[in-house]
């Protein structure tokens, strides 16, 4: 089963798994649905993503750099325990918390 990306009013909304089988559909994807929000600030919604890898990671950091090249904030929402985890280990907590 492949993620699900959907918009959402603030942004996008995710859910299943952030994993390396799905990151380059989700990103197909969530740029044309980051392409077509007009707010300044960008909320990804991961309350229902029960597993993100360490490509799902790098998906994240493209996100972020790809927000900050159209001028708008991204936030990230809702990320599991797992996730969090991931995130420090990698130490990435200032780019992606």
């Amino acid at each position: 089963m492949s993620a699900l990306v959907e918009p959402s009013p603030q942004g996008i909304k995710l859910s299943d798994k952030l994993v390396f089988a799905n990151v380059s559909s989700i990103w197909d994807r969530s740029k044309i649905l980051l392409l077509s929000n007009k707010n300044t600030s960008v909320n990804i919604d991961c309350n229902a993503v029960s597993h993100i890898d360490s490509a799902g990671l790098a998906l994240m950091i493209e996100w972020k750099k790809w927000c900050h090249q159209h001028k708008k904030e991204c936030c990230f929402v809702g990320l599991q325990d797992q996730a969090t985890t991931l995130i420090k280990t990698y130490k990435l907590e200032d780019i992606l918390l």
